[in-house]
């Protein structure tokens, strides 16, 4: 039982992103007769859209060490002041 307040630091964000498939160059045989081949993505190069950074994780690191290595301070100075 510690009686510091909890001061590790919260890491918590949103981020979305879209994935989208596509068919790299080839022969494509439309079965159906229904399907417009030139609406069929073929560039695969972009078809990965990688979510952005929501925080930085070393920061965070090192935030929560120093906020752990201040609660043991904290605790052995309150020790040491109720002797």
């Amino acid at each position: 039982m510690s009686l510091t307040p909890n001061v590790a630091p919260e890491a918590k964000g949103k981020a979305n992103s879209t994935t989208y498939s596509a068919i790299a160059d080839g022969r494509i045989s439309v079965l159906d007769g229904q399907t417009d081949v030139n609406t069929i993505r073929k560039d695969t190069q972009n078809t990965l859209n990688k979510l952005a950074v929501i925080f930085d994780k070393k920061t965070v690191e090192e935030k929560q060490e120093l906020a752990m290595i201040f609660s043991q301070y904290a605790n052995e100075a309150i020790h040491k002041t109720s002797q």
